[in-house]
């Protein structure tokens, strides 16, 4: 279904040297895709409705610094209850 379709594109776009973002309205859905990203050993960061205001620049930045990160994921609702 739709993760081995994810599964299928997110190889390819490591294998080309690209970086994602993934966005989800469930939190839920980022637990799910926190499993797969972890079974599949990609290097991510996380921000959510829980994430402290103070970490998420942090989170960003550390994204935005580090080439080793491929994905980010997080929820279209982080700026508020998510």
């Amino acid at each position: 279904g739709k993760l081995q379709a994810l599964d299928t594109l997110l190889r390819k776009l490591h294998a080309e040297g690209h970086r994602v973002l993934i966005f989800t309205q469930m939190t839920k859905m980022l637990d799910v895709l926190e499993d797969f990203l972890n079974l599949h050993a990609y290097r991510y960061v996380r921000l959510d409705g829980s994430t402290k205001p103070e970490q998420r620049q942090v989170i960003m930045q550390r994204f935005n610094n580090s080439p080793k990160i491929f994905a980010f994921i997080l929820s279209t609702r982080s700026g508020g209850v998510g």
